[in-house]
């Protein structure tokens, strides 16, 4: 068999950009196709080949819709240089431009209210390239820049007058960097809020778990205190650690101060008769038994000696009468020993008490049975 030289096959890499004939802007969608299509070109090593394969490319790129501009070009395909295709396309797709309508048009390009900073002066450059400023093109653009930011960039557009940036590129960064600058100081202030919330917060946990602490502390202590004997307080008849609350009042009963009246040592015994009645139970009744004991009290005023007691009644027993207090809640009832001779009983009836009394400021009382005259 025949050798034959090998064949290289030289096929068209595959393209993501096209040219739009329906653009608004015609001469800008040329632009950037055309900028596409030179990248194109070097990155698939294709700058080298023969301007008749690159013009069949570029042709084959445009699509269908570049066929009829061609035509009217009056070319021929396989010796026309790429050169001389481009400029025939860079004229027919961009008309002549009016210089006049394009400073326009820059002057009144303002800067959008939510248009960033990468956009704005990208456009700005784009309509100065139409605007035949020549040499004086950097720094109208720059002023214009400043101009026409919108009013959130107010103190970007005061730090350039007052920095005056020689040209449009330094205009631009320092605006980027002002804007960099504004949104790290409201991180960081917004961290440091947060900071400070969190503090405050943890703080008022804390308060409030050293309050609990000591409400539960105070509610401990206060159960221990009651679980301890507490003698009654001879002034005020109560019990308390700290300050007596009788100390700077008047007496009712006898007009001294600094006790109160259920206290009072100077008043009838009949008036007020206080006792407490402690309950022993067991074998041997002689022995104190702290959690059996039983409060019974009575008081009487005695601002107006005239005034009935309701709760005072007379009983006849043994043909005497006797005053008795009535007291439907008491857990004992008590008798004097000289109201008990009064009624002419034998002193064998009496028996021996299983309660012991005491006054309520805890004075032992005695209490009498039929051994009292052994």
């Amino acid at each position: 068999m025949p050798n034959h030289p090998p064949t290289v096959s030289k096929t068209v890499p595959s393209h993501h950009f096209k040219m739009d004939f329906h653009a608004p802007d015609l001469a800008k969608a040329w632009k950037d196709f055309l900028i596409s299509f030179r990248i194109y070109l070097t990155a698939h090593d294709l700058d080298n080949e023969e301007d008749r394969r690159k013009v069949a490319i570029l042709l084959n790129i445009m699509g269908p819709d570049a066929l009829p501009i061609f035509n009217s070009f009056d070319l021929k395909l396989e010796s026309t240089p790429l050169t001389t295709l481009v400029q025939r396309f860079e004229a027919y797709f961009t008309p002549k431009v009016n210089p006049t309508i394009e400073r326009h048009k820059l002057f009144n390009r303002k800067q959008g209210i939510d248009e960033d900073l990468e956009t704005y002066p990208t456009a700005l450059k784009n309509i100065s390239l139409q605007c035949a400023f020549d040499a004086l093109a950097d720094e109208i653009t720059r002023d214009i820049f400043s101009w026409n930011l919108n009013s959130e960039c107010t103190f970007i557009k005061e730090r350039i007058l007052m920095e005056k940036p020689k040209t449009f590129e330094d205009a631009v960064q320092l605006a980027k960097t002002m804007r960099n600058n504004k949104i790290d100081t409201r991180t960081i202030t917004q961290g440091i809020n947060n900071e400070m919330v969190a503090r405050i917060h943890s703080s008022g946990q804390n308060r409030q778990s050293k309050s609990q602490s000591h409400r539960r502390l105070g509610s401990s202590n206060q159960s221990r205190s009651s679980s301890r004997p507490q003698g009654n307080c001879n002034k005020c008849g109560q019990v308390h650690r700290v300050r007596c609350p009788e100390v700077g009042v008047t007496c009712k009963s006898c007009g001294k101060r600094n006790h109160f009246a259920i206290m009072c040592h100077s008043r009838r015994q009949n008036n007020v008769n206080v006792v407490s009645v402690e309950t022993t139970t067991g074998q041997n009744n002689s022995e104190y038994m702290p959690d059996c004991t039983y409060f019974l009290g009575s008081l009487f005023l005695t601002n107006n000696v005239n005034t009935v007691n309701p709760f005072e009644t007379q009983l006849n027993i043994n043909n005497s009468q006797v005053k008795f207090l009535l007291d439907t809640g008491a857990d004992t009832n008590i008798i004097s020993f000289n109201a008990y001779k009064a009624l002419k009983f034998p002193l064998t009836l009496l028996k021996k008490s299983e309660h012991k009394l005491s006054t309520f400021s805890g004075e032992l009382l005695p209490s009498v049975d039929n051994n009292i005259n052994k």
